[in-house]
């Protein structure tokens, strides 16, 4: 591959597609203040995740049940979406200036950014097998006293009423495929029992992060680092095809 492959192309297509996960050694950019939680995204382990190179490396399968998704192995930190309704994880610092794609945090842009080389994503790969950040170890190392404490509570508190696993294996059962080896009314009971158990957990999810704000345990823009992404918005698995009309 010739040198031109490695450099950047300024297309902005890894960024529109999600802002970059952080490694353990990105915690010294929130120690020196260049990003704050405010800035960052949860992805709990347990959660269903993009199929694609990343995904795989990520949740450590190669094959999943679901078509297009597969279960995150462990948790990830990420810079948040931008919101944009096109590219709803478009990385939050990524622009376009007289029509070329820029980075507005370049020069302190995370390791994965630095690593990443157009047309081969070998180095990037790499760094996702080895250590990614946590939402613990990085409370633990930049913040310090009542303000990581508590903050580390919210997370235990909200982990153990609202485990991204249990979830996930809701969404999951909420899908059940209808096949020849299950009659086809225990498949559509325990479907109508994983929908109304993942409408109570969603509701406990959503009046947890209300009342994190309400009593100003945290502000409302450091909830998706805190608690992850609320559970009302995480994607159900694709459908599988329902039996033919008989």
């Amino acid at each position: 591959m010739n040198q031109q492959a490695h450099e950047c192309r300024r297309c902005g297509e890894c960024c529109r597609l999600g802002g970059p996960s952080l490694t353990a050694r990105d915690a010294a950019l929130l120690r020196e203040g260049r990003f704050a939680l405010r800035h960052l995204c949860t992805l709990r382990a347990g959660q269903w995740i993009r199929d694609d190179d990343a995904g795989r490396v990520l949740s450590g399968a190669t094959l999943s049940e679901i078509p297009g998704f597969l279960p995150l192995a462990r948790e990830v930190v990420k810079f948040r979406g931008s919101g944009d309704a096109a590219h709803p994880w478009q990385c939050l610092f990524f622009a376009v200036r007289d029509g070329t794609a820029a980075c507005t945090v370049y020069d302190d842009r995370p390791e994965q950014c630095r690593a990443l080389s157009c047309g081969d994503p070998a180095s990037l790969l790499a760094l996702l097998r080895g250590a990614t950040a946590d939402r613990r170890s990085l409370l633990r190392d930049c913040l310090s006293g009542p303000d990581a404490a508590l903050r580390l509570e919210l997370v235990e508190a909200h982990d153990a009423l609202c485990p991204a696993a249990e979830h996930a294996a809701l969404q999951y059962r909420a899908r059940l495929p209808y096949g020849p080896d299950i009659p086809a009314a225990d498949v559509a009971a325990a479907r109508r029992d994983a929908l109304r158990r993942l409408e109570e957990m969603q509701r406990r999810d959503d009046a947890f992060r209300a009342l994190c704000v309400e009593r100003g345990a945290a502000a409302g823009d450091e909830l998706p680092f805190l608690l992850g992404l609320p559970l009302r918005s995480l994607p159900l698995p694709v459908r599988r095809p329902e039996p033919a009309a008989m």
